[in-house]
């Protein structure tokens, strides 16, 4: 009888240690966690951004550039028409190239021209106080004395501008007049290269958006240039996973590429960020694709379960 026992107690074993077994692994498999990988989205954008400003208003002749293209300092990205400025330079210019061809005159010379010169301005500044004096008479209405005032106006500028180019200048004045015009010439050639919107700083033109013909203020951003040395890979944050500083996240492009990179902060606003270096130009501002974040670890009975 006990040996029946012994035996029905030997068949049982087998039996026990096994169940004890797979109960052990199920253990191990639902409930020992397990890094997963969670996927998102991504876009590269410049470490840092430049804006393109209009340093001067004006309707824009040419769109040169286009978002998306890679640029180098000083390269143009759009132009203003110039014909002002042109008009302007070349005025400028040429008052500077009769004042190089004079030559000093005499003192008595001199004074005699600089003596013409005062009358000249004298008799304009009593036309233009007539002038004002006849329009206010007149109330903003047709007048033939505002007529004749403005006649008188205009030949007493004429007469003036003549007085100017006949005078002969001393050598102090000569020299003190070619010095101001250079200056007027430097101040034109700048106002015509404001014509010419370039890109600030080496890098990838964004948000360039304007059309030939739209006219710009002063200071109006036009453009950003984002540089490409440095790149930061924006990834939105998963519903399923909350990104935090250090974790681990590879980038696919969609044209081919993977970077591997760790967060630099916690997500904000839906976001993380993770900053690279670019200097080898693997990569520009605009490209994206699949963010494969490494995240918190989990089990097999939370990923069964949606947890």
């Amino acid at each position: 009888m006990f040996t029946g026992e012994i035996q029905r107690s030997r068949s049982k074993k087998p039996f026990v240690l096994a169940f004890v077994v797979v109960a052990i692994i199920a253990a191990v498999v639902l409930f020992v966690p397990f890094p997963r990988t969670v996927k998102s989205t991504f876009t590269l954008v410049g470490a840092t951004s430049t804006d393109v400003k209009a340093v001067r208003a004006g309707k824009v002749a040419e769109v040169v550039s286009a978002s998306g293209k890679s640029v180098n300092a000083g390269d143009p990205l759009l132009k203003l028409e110039a014909a002002d400025a042109e008009k302007a330079l070349t005025e400028a210019q040429s008052k500077l190239d009769a004042l190089n061809k004079q030559k000093p005159a005499p003192a008595k010379d001199a004074a005699r021209s600089a003596q013409e010169v005062r009358k000249s301005e004298a008799a304009l500044k009593a036309a233009d106080k007539a002038l004002e004096a006849a329009r206010a008479k007149a109330k903003g209405k047709p007048a033939p004395a505002v007529a004749k005032a403005e006649k008188k106006q205009k030949a007493a500028s004429a007469a003036l501008e003549r007085a100017k180019s006949k005078a002969r200048l001393s050598e102090a004045d000569l020299k003190a007049q070619v010095a101001e015009q250079e200056k007027a010439v430097a101040a034109a050639k700048a106002e015509l290269d404001g014509c010419t919107l370039k890109a600030p700083a080496s890098g990838v033109v964004a948000g360039l958006r304007v059309v030939k013909g739209t006219v710009l203020e002063k200071d109006a951003v036009v453009a950003k240039v984002e540089g490409a040395a440095k790149l930061k890979a924006v990834v939105e944050e998963p519903a399923t996973q909350k990104l935090k500083k250090g974790m681990a996240l590879e980038l696919v492009l969609e044209g081919g590429g993977h970077k591997k990179l760790l967060f630099d902060d916690d997500a904000k606003d839906g976001k993380a960020v993770a900053e690279f270096d670019n200097t080898k130009g693997e990569f520009e501002p605009g490209m994206g694709g699949t963010a494969e974040i490494t995240g918190d670890d989990t089990n097999l009975l939370s990923t069964l379960l949606g947890k």
